[in-house]
């Protein structure tokens, strides 16, 4: 998943760029997903907009790790972290 995560352009900081990369790549790398998980999601209009602030918020707090004056081993430590599964059930 982190490997698909770095091919994905910033939609925030570059538009222009991921709406290129979306009409060019975004099939194929939804179709590489669907793979990594072993199932086609079918999410529901609640947990799409979870899935969406969950996104937006980790791109808040990468915004301020990378603004930080923290070590880079820090930053990395952090970074390597964050996007770990959650034990949670409210999806």
């Amino acid at each position: 998943m982190q490997e698909l995560k770095i091919e994905l352009p910033n939609p925030k900081t570059e538009q222009l760029r991921f709406g290129d990369w979306r009409q060019a790549h975004g099939q194929n790398w939804l179709d590489r997903i669907k793979q990594v998980i072993g199932y086609d999601l079918v999410l529901s209009k609640h947990q799409k907009e979870l899935l969406k602030q969950y996104y937006e918020k980790n791109l808040s707090i990468m915004e301020c790790i990378n603004k930080s004056q923290l070590a880079i081993e820090q930053k990395q430590e952090i970074e390597k972290t964050l996007f770990l599964p959650t034990q949670s059930n409210d999806i």
